[in-house]
């Protein structure tokens, strides 16, 4: 009897591991899609911002015809109103990029290094370095964006998005309104812990392999350390490679986990979720050891509940039976 109840629950065993270790790879997707559209929907937001300081008719009024010195310091001081502890500059430049106008008046003079951010574009490329030119113009292209750097002057780090101030009476550009967020509202999304267990985490890096938020065993992202992993290779190729078609099979099939050995020589399981638009890559790993770890605990606890219910179960229907033959074998 019980040689056959243990050969039942190894079959129950394997066939529940495969069913709980499915289940395992669907949280790990789950967790990393959901911090990647957290993060797309912060960016979003953010863009709505900047094009809301941009419809200040006071701006275009200052771009176009210049403004009285009173009216400049009410300007500046709408500025500053903005500041809090997500936005810490506001800055108003001319199509040259040239700050003129400024939350900060330090930053009066800059030359803004800002790309064209394809937001729908076929193309996932982070265009820091990309000055606008022949492309200013066009339609489609009306958000610029610069990736999380760090600011020597405030000393932080930052991401910048503008958007061009259009004149009411020409249609055309006259002006970029821009705005430096910090990137600690990113890291405030990468470094929760729900759904990572002890040793996950979940981290971003930029188009050229480089952190820019924290991981788990560091205090903070200092943009210069390269990761260099599977997991990371095969985002940063998608970024590369993205079409629209590829984005849809993204999303249709997901992404496949992969086994690979880290930096430290640790075995991990990691997922990448590619951020088009903005040529950063999300990346989830777990340590594989403590992953299957909880997962065979979790499997041997459902295995010993088999166990002992088929254990009573046996000794209940024993009980049964003996009770049974003994009415029956009274005279």
């Amino acid at each position: 009897m019980f040689v056959s109840t243990f050969g039942g629950i190894s079959y129950y065993y394997l066939h529940v591991k495969d069913i709980v270790a499915g289940q395992a790879n669907d949280f790990i997707m789950a967790v990393a899609e959901a911090r990647a559209n957290h993060i797309r929907t912060l960016l979003d937001e953010q863009i709505e911002k900047v094009k809301l300081v941009a419809e200040n008719a006071l701006i275009e009024e200052y771009l176009e015809e210049g403004l009285s010195p009173e009216e400049e310091q009410s300007l500046q001081s709408e500025l500053r109103e903005h500041l809090d502890r997500e936005i810490i500059g506001v800055s108003i430049a001319n199509l040259e990029g040239i700050v003129l106008m400024a939350s900060d008046e330090r930053f009066i003079g800059r030359d803004l290094v800002l790309g064209e951010i394809e937001w729908e574009g076929d193309r996932a490329e982070d265009l820091v370095e990309r000055i606008r030119k022949e492309r200013l113009f066009e339609e489609e292209l009306q958000i610029l964006f610069r990736s999380v750097y760090h600011d020597d002057l405030l000393g932080a780090n930052l991401f910048e998005i503008g958007t061009y101030v259009m004149s009411d009476e020409t249609d055309e550009p006259i002006g970029i309104v821009e705005i430096d967020f910090d990137s600690g509202i990113l890291d405030g999304i990468t470094l929760d812990r729900k759904g990572l267990g002890e040793s996950g985490e979940i981290y971003l890096i930029n188009h050229q392999g480089y952190t820019i938020t924290p991981r788990i065993f560091k205090t903070q992202a200092d943009l210069t350390e390269l990761v260099d992993t599977p997991n990371s290779a095969e985002c940063l190729e998608d970024l590369e490679e993205n079409t629209p078609e590829v984005e849809e099979k993204d999303k249709r099939e997901g992404k496949d986990l992969r086994v690979f050995t880290d930096e430290h020589g640790e075995s991990r399981i990691g997922v990448d979720v590619p951020i088009y638009g903005v040529g950063w890559c999300l990346l989830s790993e777990y340590k594989e050891r403590e992953l299957y770890g909880l997962l065979n605990l979790k499997l041997l606890n459902i295995a010993l509940l088999v166990l002992i219910f088929v254990t009573i179960a046996t000794g209940v229907f024993t009980f049964v039976i003996d009770k049974l033959f003994l009415a029956e074998s009274k005279p």
